[in-house]
């Protein structure tokens, strides 16, 4: 172990920049599934028009002896008798009576019963009288996928068909099902609810269009000085080719230097729809090698990571405002590290884990999205150290416990300025991990102003804090999202069991100032740059100061 510790790899307290070494696992994304797009589906809803009184109601007048309702749904007993009460208490008049019967409408879309209406049927009404009222209970009567791409209809009726005649439908449900319907991996879907044939139908009618391929190309300078600084990514993916809402993906990120190169990710995946609910199914393989440059007097070493991981994931609540999903997921994983012409292992780690996740975004006032992440991971069982190959970190074992929080909040300010709050946390609950297992407390959302893979600890916290100021800019006719930010970050991270050449606590910053830009030009389905200036600070001798300069830019086709 004090070999590995030696070539710097997990640890943090180097004595210079350019001898930073960082294992593969700690520069793999978590992921290699393409993002969903953020945009919602468009959803047109029918307006309620509610009852017309007849002429000259508001000269008529009553003194009615009560009322009787029928058809009120189940638990909404005293909101009636409370909307109703005014028809048994004194004189009314006729329009009086439908204002009356519109307000109970409202108050069952306002419960979210939004195709339900109120009726007042044909009656003679005199004075001690009894008026009329019924409830009903609006459906959907049919779904109208005429203007869906044909290998699409299958997919999107498996999961539209239970709202077809179900009684008492809230909003809330139409909601989902609709958004399930977007989440199919290419399809852009504007949805119209109207007025069906008969009293109380309401028709759905779907357009939509389908992009069976699309891709990504990037680069970046987020990679230490040791592979590179610079990286290249791409990533491709096949989008519901047999119509069954499912997803083939595969991706890339490398070094500019490909033959070999110092750094190479690779792998792919397969995202399968289960039933008619939103339950996927997500198999998926990476692959990572780094080769960084060794320091002086230290043999050139090469990093391999592996990972194949099964995840399920359920959405609870699925809606415009607010969404719960739940994941669970079996991963099985390989680091090993190898002296370049040696026939030994500085150190090798095998193991299985699984990982419990939970997110949760809403909105608790307008505009002002937050968006909270929890993670448990147990390992199961794997490779234990030995005298003559050690694992990744001393005291580590593949039968660790670690929990993963993260918080996003975006607030709204006058002068259209936008507050953002990122917040992370990871307890190992006192024990050392393995690399592929520890915390960053560097990274864009974090202590951006270091480079990845620069400080991985075993539990530990940053929260970033940005002021943004976004607008539109046209430029040549395209329109451009800008949104220049300040931004200042801090984080503090514990290595459990520090080697000697280790500190056991870490305490870093950052400050400066971005830009970011997003646009759509012709040919390409979207465009992102983001250029960053940034002011690091740490308690590390290495890195007790410094400027960094961040720059990206991502292409989706």
């Amino acid at each position: 172990m004090a070999v590995a510790t030696i070539l710097g790899f997990g640890a943090v307290a180097l004595p210079c920049a350019h001898a930073q070494q960082v294992a593969p696992s700690r520069v793999t994304p978590e992921t290699l599934q393409p993002q969903a797009p953020a945009a919602p589906p468009q959803i047109a809803l029918p307006e309620a028009v509610g009852l017309s009184p007849p002429p000259n109601a508001d000269k008529l007048s009553v003194t009615l002896g009560g009322y009787d309702v029928k058809g009120t749904f189940p638990g909404f007993e005293q909101k009636t008798q409370e909307i109703l009460a005014p028809l048994a208490a004194g004189r009314v008049t006729v329009a009086r009576i439908y204002d009356i019967a519109n307000d109970l409408e409202r108050a069952y879309a306002d419960a979210g019963y939004f195709l339900a209406r109120v009726l007042i049927p044909p009656q003679q009404l005199g004075d001690g009288g009894t008026v009329r009222l019924t409830i009903i209970d609006g459906v959907i009567s049919r779904i109208d996928v005429n203007e869906i791409p044909e290998r699409q209809r299958d997919a999107v009726m498996l999961r539209l068909a239970p709202l077809v005649g179900r009684p008492q439908l809230m909003l809330s449900e139409i909601e989902r099902r609709l958004l399930l319907v977007s989440d199919i991996p290419g399809l852009q879907v504007k949805s119209t609810l109207s007025p069906g044939e008969g009293t109380g139908t309401t028709l759905v009618v779907l357009q939509g269009t389908q992009t069976y391929a699309s891709g990504t190309f990037g680069v970046d300078n987020r990679l230490p000085s040791s592979l590179g600084t610079a990286s290249l990514n791409a990533s491709a993916s096949l989008n519901s080719v047999l119509g069954l809402g499912e997803q083939a993906y595969a991706s890339i990120l490398t070094s500019p230097e490909m033959f070999p190169p110092r750094l190479r990710v690779l792998g792919g995946g397969v995202l399968l729809p289960l039933g008619d609910d939103g339950f996927t199914v997500n198999p998926e393989y990476t692959n990572s090698i780094a080769r960084p440059i060794a320091p002086a007097g230290v043999p050139a070493t090469q990093g391999d990571f592996q990972r194949f991981a099964v995840r399920g994931t359920y959405p609870m609540i699925r809606g415009r405002e607010e969404n719960l999903s739940f994941q669970a997921s079996i991963e099985y994983l390989t680091e090993d590290l190898v002296p370049i012409g040696f026939a030994t292992k500085l150190y090798s780690d095998g193991y299985e884990a699984a990982r419990l996740r939970a997110i949760y975004s809403f909105s608790p006032w307008k505009n002002t999205p937050v968006q909270l992440t929890g993670v448990l991971s147990q390992g199961l069982s794997g490779r234990d150290a030995t005298a003559a190959i050690p694992l990744s970190r001393l005291g580590a074992s593949p039968t660790f416990t670690a929990a993963y929080f993260e918080g996003n909040a975006s607030f709204p300010l006058p002068e259209s300025l936008l507050l953002s709050l990122t917040g992370r946390a990871q307890s190992s609950f006192g024990s050392p991990l393995m690399l592929s297992e520890q915390f960053s407390l560097d990274g864009s959302n974090a202590l951006s102003a270091f480079a990845q893979g620069t400080f991985s600890v075993d539990q530990g916290t940053t929260l970033r804090i940005e002021l943004a100021r976004p607008f539109a800019l046209p430029i040549f006719g395209q329109s451009f999202l800008m949104s220049p930010y300040v931004f200042g970050a801090g984080g503090w991270g514990e290595l459990v069991m520090p080697t000697a050449v280790e500190r056991r606590d870490i305490v870093g910053g950052s400050f400066g100032v971005g830009i970011r830009s997003d646009t759509g030009i012709a040919g390409i389905a979207g465009a992102s740059i983001g250029a960053e200036f940034a002011r690091k600070i740490s308690d590390i001798p290495a890195y007790r100061g410094g400027y960094r300069a961040n720059l990206s830019l991502n292409l989706r086709f």
